[in-house]
């Protein structure tokens, strides 16, 4: 069975050999399975599994300018909050296809704007911010970013793009 790198991850044109079809029918099965043939899907997936096969996703996003991933820095994961946000998020995108990219940024304002530039360097189709930017570089970078952009927790004074978040002070006024 052949690699088009020895040694290197399995191929479509790989898989495609094993189950004796064209690589645009494995193409196929992977991004609209209800398209092939019952019987066909079945024996690409078949051979997808004996070879280990995964999909590029880097690959399919030169194509479709869309990476299925989703970036999400928090301050830190000591802090349960944080965790079962992150959890919220991860229950909701995954089914949707998106992975969630992960970072904190331990309430450091420098690796934040760090985090910010590699997670924004993967190109996400888009990114959440438990908290706002501390930062006006870092916000300056996520308007550029021309992606979604979701602030949590805080309602800023001048948003980058979507807010999801709680006025303590309004709070405490109402409460009294």
């Amino acid at each position: 069975m052949r690699s088009d790198r020895p040694g290197g991850p399995p191929t479509l044109a790989a898989v495609a050999e094993r189950a004796g079809v064209s690589t645009i029918t494995v193409s196929r099965v992977v991004r609209l399975p209800g398209l092939v043939a019952p019987e066909t899907r079945v024996r690409v997936e078949a051979a997808m599994r004996e070879l280990g096969f995964v999909r590029n996703l880097v690959a399919g996003s030169l194509a479709t300018a869309r990476t299925s991933a989703i970036g999400v820095l928090v301050p830190t994961i000591a802090n349960s909050i944080f965790a079962d946000t992150v959890q919220g998020l991860s229950d909701a995108l995954e089914p949707l296809g998106y992975a969630v990219i992960l970072a904190q940024s331990r309430y450091d304002t420098a690796r934040e704007d760090r985090i910010l530039a590699a997670l924004l360097a993967r190109r996400p189709d888009g990114l959440v911010m438990v908290g706002s930017p501390a930062t006006e570089d870092g916000a300056s970078l996520l308007r550029r970013a021309r992606i979604p952009i979701v602030e949590t927790w805080d309602l800023p004074a001048a948003p980058i793009d979507a807010v999801a978040g709680f006025d303590n002070y309004a709070a405490g006024v109402a409460v009294g």
